[in-house]
């Protein structure tokens, strides 16, 4: 053994080592699998297209279109494979879906298009030609693009010589392709001026364009006589084009525009009558012939607007309603012409009148027989042509007179809309309006007496301007009547539109106003749910009309000189109405409150405490000398000091001390929430702001309190699962956050990166929670993190924004994991997650970014970023109002009907609105409500109305159901929700079948 270790030993030592010389490293060997595939993928085309029948053909093609090929190598291929077989193709529709997928492949390439069209003279197909022309059109599109003259000249030239072609499938294509493709000009260009080219001997490249723009004009207007109707109205739309291009069209294009006001067809007709109104925005003030022959000459914007009055005539009704459509766009028009549109016959003052001398000259010249109506007259009387003396067309005389009474409701709708834009700029109009606007309220349609309310509201709103001026206009005692019986009608949005306008109006006399209350207090009594809109109604017929208002308070309130009559009962909703009207009208009528009685001065302190919003503030005056005060609202000096108190809360929440203990901390940010909840309360402008700061503090603070216990990160270690006491926080602190994001709207980017790093905060900590003190699978909470930070992260890159020091080291430990699994990632949060329980810095949910804070309150400085611009999503539910004695009783089993009545205010999508029925037996459900129960309101709000059907089995008693207005924020949870208001109780009493015979 000793000898066999020195043999070893002496071996080691004299042993050499020889170093091979370096060997160099062979090249990294690259798979060119990309071009592989390219080559697959267009043999795999080429042998589809060869194997298959049309239908499968057709597949192929449609395929290839669905997923384009993005490499520009392999979309070459598949051009050269289209193009080879577009030759040997025979089935028409192929060989249309080939033309259309070539300039798609490439746009730059017109050779090939170019030979298919010149070898297309014996193309038995039309079809196959009009795709060949849109694809030359994409290939010329792009050249314009790409500012390619050469190849937009010779997509020119093609079009130009496929207009030969017999077909109108390819004619319609080529005039409205050669309208997009002509260059636009900044100058006039008229037919006339463009002298004729010869193609012999002119090529492209010795000219700028190989068609001009007068050109094209020379040849719309050519076709505008073809004897194809579809060619003519192409030709029309290709000037239409031009001019939506900014193309100046010439004036030459009027007398074809008239001329199609009269073709025997449809279509024609109303491509006509839209060119007829572009050309009157153009050369609106140019001179025409009022009729031919007839030598006066009027401006071509009111001939224009007599061409349109003269439609509604027209047996088609499309044709009518586009006709009073274009007609309330028309407001450059003519007074004295638009108010013939009133009235069917002509004004006198619309027609020529000749002079003596004229008159004398007209029968010199006539050389026809004797009349004999006169003695030694030598020339007869003619017979006076009315189209001739007549300054416009007869058509334009009384247009809405036959439009508001045309048998269609699309007409009537049309012409509504027509005559409320014109009342809007023509105050005289607008009132000479109102007697047929009033007799529409009679029309059997309800869309048609709504739209009827809204237009005499805008009616009146249009002679505000008058108003001002000392001309006011009033509704009549006869047109009061006639819209006053609408109050009956069953729909109750017709109802409150007629409420809305009635606060517009200002009556003639105390008869007028005392018929307008009577009527809206049996509006009152009928359909009580009218009350809120009513009220409003009152009020501003109040404000409107105070010294007639002045005429009926003994009447209205039943003051008699001598006698001491009953008190009224303040809860009676038509006493209330009636004090609703006359406070209103005492706060511009200064010789009304002495008027009064003691009584119902007490009841104005308990309806301005009450409704503050319907009853003004007034200085009501006692016997003894005193001033009764009511309540003032907030006004603007005290609106800004309560600003400035949330923002120096917010600064200290932001400078609290590092040094202070986590019990002091907590008091403090405590002592902070209650302020900010205090504030909320008493400044409703800023309590949206102030909800938003106190939801975002108590977030932070229940985290900070979370994970200062050091229980929680021992859950791994215990044997027990995680707490009740800890979940429910989890699920407030879920709550709260949920809150933050889906409630509140007019949130700056900063302020939302805020609030998504504060639920990047959540997701952690429920993450770490869930791994260590439960044995469930935290998989989903995983990818729900992971979720959470790549949202985040492009968050703050698209707004440009730096994340929170905790946010930073969160996403530096994730890109140091190799491995995405929730024990890894636990293991990388759970040390971030200590530190929240050793710092003392709070972020302030607005603000700006600066150090360790998303968003500091100093940096404010501007009333341009005023708290108020934060709004908070909510609701109020007027009906039901769950004061109800009686229950509602039904058949257990069926079902029972609860009507809704639903503001919704600051609710950007109302698809997420649930309505939420919860049951004593703790059974939920979430009613999804139709789109067509939701209606915008003049404020900006949302309006919901609807039944609610509830149902349930024998109960022995009667009980409350609770009916709530959430707003859902997660599809498919149904547990996944935030209320927007407190909900109501209704009381409800199923009760047994009884079994009778």
């Amino acid at each position: 053994m000793a000898a066999l270790l020195k043999k070893r030993a002496l071996a080691e030592y004299s042993a050499t080592i020889q170093e091979d010389p370096p060997r160099q490293r062979p090249l990294k060997k690259l798979h060119l699998t990309k071009k592989a595939e390219t080559h697959t993928k267009t043999q795999q085309v080429s042998d589809s297209l060869r194997n298959s029948d049309q239908r499968g053909r057709l597949g192929v093609l449609l395929q290839l279109e669905r997923s384009m090929p993005r490499d520009t190598e392999e979309r070459v291929l598949v051009h050269r494979v289209l193009t080879e077989h577009f030759q040997r193709e025979s089935d028409t529709p192929v060989r249309a879906k080939i033309a259309c997928l070539l300039p798609l492949l490439c746009p730059s390439r017109l050779d090939e298009l170019s030979a298919f069209i010149g070898a297309s003279s014996v193309e038995g197909s039309h079809v196959v030609k009009a795709a060949l022309m849109d694809a030359v059109v994409i290939v010329g599109e792009h050249a314009m693009k790409t500012e390619d003259k050469p190849t937009h000249n010779r997509c020119l030239r093609i079009l130009e010589r496929s207009l030969s072609d017999t077909s109108h499938l390819v004619k319609r294509r080529v005039l409205t392709w050669l309208a997009k493709l002509v260059p636009a000009v900044t100058c006039k260009m008229t037919p006339g001026s463009i002298s004729s080219r010869n193609s012999s001997t002119q090529t492209i490249e010795q000219i700028d364009c190989a068609v001009t723009l007068g050109q094209v004009v020379k040849t719309l207007t050519a076709h505008t006589r073809h004897q194809e109707p579809r060619v003519r109205t192409s030709s029309l739309e290709a000037a239409l084009i031009l001019h939506r291009r900014n193309v100046p069209l010439d004036i030459s294009l009027y007398a074809e525009a008239t001329r199609g006001l009269n073709d025997d067809f449809e279509c024609v007709r109303m491509v006509s009558m839209k060119l007829v109104v572009s050309l009157a925005q153009l050369h609106g003030r140019e001179q025409v012939e009022s009729a031919p022959g007839s030598g006066e000459k009027i401006s071509l914007y009111d001939h224009a607007f007599a061409c349109i009055c003269q439609m509604i005539n027209d047996g088609c009704m499309n044709v009518r309603v586009l006709a009073a459509q274009l007609l309330g766009g028309m407001l450059d028009v003519s007074p004295g012409f638009l108010e013939q549109t009133l009235d069917k016959k002509l004004m006198s003052n619309l027609r020529r009148k000749a002079s003596a001398h004229e008159r004398q000259r007209e029968a010199f010249q006539t050389g026809e027989w004797s009349s004999g109506q006169k003695w030694q007259d030598d020339a007869p009387r003619e017979k006076v042509d009315e189209g001739a003396v007549s300054l416009i067309n007869q058509g334009a005389c009384g247009f809405f007179v036959h439009a508001l009474e045309d048998e269609f409701l699309e007409v009537r709708l049309a012409s509504l809309d027509a005559l409320c834009q014109l009342a809007v700029k023509f105050a005289t109009f607008a009132s000479q309006s109102l007697d047929f606007v009033v007799d529409m309220f009679n029309d059997e349609i309800e869309e048609v007496r709504l739209k009827e309310v809204i237009l005499l509201q805008t009616s009146l709103k249009a002679i505000d301007v008058l108003e001002k001026m000392g001309h006011a206009h009033v509704l009549r005692d006869d047109q009061l009547d006639t819209v006053l019986a609408v109050l009956k009608d069953f729909s109750m949005y017709t109802r409150e539109a007629l409420h809305r306008m009635l606060c517009c109006c200002r009556l003639r006399t105390a008869t007028s106003l005392n018929s307008c209350i009577e009527a809206l207090l049996e509006n009152l009594r009928m359909y009580p749910q009218d009350r809120r809109s009513i009220y409003r109604c009152l009020m501003r017929l109040g404000e409107r009309n105070p010294h007639i208002t002045l005429a009926l308070v003994p009447k209205l309130l039943n003051i008699h000189p001598y006698l001491d009559l009953p008190e009224p009962d303040v809860e009676d909703r038509r006493y209330m109405a009636i004090l609703i009207v006359v406070f209103n009208a005492a706060a511009g009528c200064a010789t009304m409150l002495p008027l009064l009685e003691e009584h119902t001065l007490r009841h104005y302190i308990y309806l301005r405490d009450s409704m503050p919003h319907l009853v003004p503030y007034l200085e009501v005056p006692l016997k003894n000398g005193q001033i009764l005060a009511a309540s003032k609202t907030s006004t603007s000096s005290s609106l800004e000091q309560s600003e400035s108190f949330l923002r120096q809360v917010l600064q200290r929440v932001v400078n609290l001390p590092a040094s202070c203990s986590h019990e002091v901390r907590h008091r403090w940010l405590r002592s902070a929430i209650e302020d900010l909840r205090q504030l909320a309360e008493v400044e409703p402008p800023l309590a949206p702001a102030a909800h938003c700061a106190r939801i975002f503090i108590t977030c932070q603070s229940t985290i900070s309190q979370v994970v200062t216990n050091r229980s929680w990160l021992d859950l791994g270690q215990a044997t027990q699962p995680m707490g009740p006491a800890l979940k429910a926080q989890l699920d407030e602190l879920f709550t709260q956050a949920s809150i933050l994001e889906h409630r509140f709207v007019g949130l700056t980017p900063p302020e939302v990166a805020s609030v998504r790093q504060l639920w990047l905060r959540l997701r952690a900590l429920h993450l770490v929670l869930v791994i260590r003190g439960c044995n469930m699978s935290a998989l989903g909470l995983c990818e729900a993190f992971l979720l959470q930070v790549d949202r985040l992260q492009t968050y703050l890159e698209e707004h440009k924004l730096d994340p929170e020091p905790w946010t930073v080291s969160i996403l530096h430990e994730l890109d140091k994991l190799s491995d995405t699994r929730p024990g890894s990632v636990c293991r990388a949060v759970a040390p971030l997650l200590e530190q929240l329980a050793t710092t003392t810095h709070i972020t302030a949910p607005v603000g700006n970014a600066t150090g360790g804070s998303m968003l500091m309150i100093p940096h404010y400085r501007s009333t341009d970023e005023s708290l108020q611009r934060i709004r908070q999503a909510s609701a109020v539910i007027n009906e039901p109002t769950g004061e109800q004695d009686l229950p509602i009783k039904f058949q257990a089993g069926l079902v029972v009907a609860v009507t809704l009545d639903c503001e919704l205010e600051n609710v950007a999508d109302v698809g997420a609105v649930r309505i939420r029925l919860r049951y004593p037996d703790k059974q939920e459900q979430l009613v999804l409500p139709r789109r067509s129960n939701f209606r915008p309101t003049d404020d900006g709000r949302q309006r919901l109305y609807t039944r609610v059907l509830l149902s349930h089995g024998v109960w022995s008693e009667a009980l409350h159901v609770e009916l709530g207005v959430v707003l859902a924020f997660a599809s498919g949870d149904e547990s996944s929700f935030i209320e927007l208001c407190e909900p109501v109780r209704v009381f409800i009493s199923p009760k047994p079948i009884k079994k009778t015979l």
